[in-house]
């Protein structure tokens, strides 16, 4: 048997195999959405770790979901999309009115909207159709793949950000490879994810964490290691400040809402880890 290979081209290891059976009722309980027609007909599928950075991913590729999967599973869960996002801050203090930033997978563009009068310039790319046709920012969005941009322009940008894009994608190796051709020397890769370091992820059940939605998994420890594996550098690794939740719906009460003011105070305090990450990884000089 032909020994399986991550994407960043080192051995995996086996961590679990999941019934294509449990996989569509775990969805159908969470968010009655019939994920079905995007799993091809197969058994199972497997969840791998790479033994060169750590990153978990989900096999087999196939199992990934199209724009039609979003669309579906955007009806199904109501606020899917967001116009901010907690990260946006904290990227924007890295950028400078000279700045050329280029936004991979940017949706309707509500983060390039943010960014206009603050850069020199700024595009987006963007595969789903219906973004595109609800654009909300002033600067260029283009239906184009980052391999595909990043060879007609490279070394363009000073920066190139991936919001929540990254564990969707099977190939994520290629895919910051391609973000980082894109760049000019000591430009900065910045992307976001979700935080697997964080007691969200830690039980593995969360459906939305398995395809045909997430592939892949990180953590700060995983990106400095991708970092190292890709020649670049960490500028700076940012963890989502973890917060007291209720289930969805829950009205809170007074005494529920003391112990989360309580709570929230704890978890900045020790520094616990939220639900997301965003790293920003240098590009040397040569």
């Amino acid at each position: 048997m032909t020994e399986l290979r991550s994407p960043f081209d080192a051995p995996a290891r086996l961590l679990r195999t999941l019934a294509v059976a449990d996989l569509v009722q775990r969805y159908r309980a969470k968010c009655g959405l019939d994920i079905t027609p995007w799993l091809h007909g197969i058994d199972a599928i497997t969840q791998h770790a790479c033994e060169r950075t750590g990153m978990r991913f989900w096999r087999p590729e196939a199992a990934a979901g199209d724009e039609a999967f979003y669309r579906a599973l955007s009806a199904a869960w109501p606020g899917y999309y967001r116009h901010e996002r907690w990260e946006y801050d904290s990227v924007r203090s890295w950028l400078g009115a000279q700045d050329r930033v280029l936004e991979v997978g940017c949706g309707e563009g509500w983060f390039l909207q943010s960014l206009q009068g603050c850069v020199a310039a700024a595009s987006g790319l963007e595969l789903n159709n219906e973004a595109i046709a609800g654009t909300v920012t002033q600067f260029p969005v283009r239906a184009e793949l980052i391999a595909e941009h990043a060879a007609a322009h490279p070394a363009a940008y000073s920066a190139v950000c991936s919001f929540h894009v990254l564990e969707h994608v099977a190939d994520p190796a290629a895919y910051l490879r391609a973000c980082a051709a894109a760049l000019k020397p000591g430009g900065l890769l910045i992307v976001s994810t979700p935080n697997h370091a964080a007691p969200k992820f830690r039980d593995g059940s969360d459906p939305f964490d398995m395809p045909p939605h997430h592939l892949n998994h990180f953590d700060a420890a995983c990106y400095r290691r991708i970092a190292l594996a890709l020649g670049l550098q960490v500028h700076a690794v940012r963890q989502q400040p973890r917060y007291f939740e209720l289930a969805p719906g829950t009205t809170p009460s007074l005494v529920q809402r003391a112990l989360g003011l309580v709570a929230a105070a704890w978890y900045r305090a020790s520094g616990a880890p939220g639900d997301s990450i965003v790293v920003a990884l240098r590009k040397p000089h040569k």
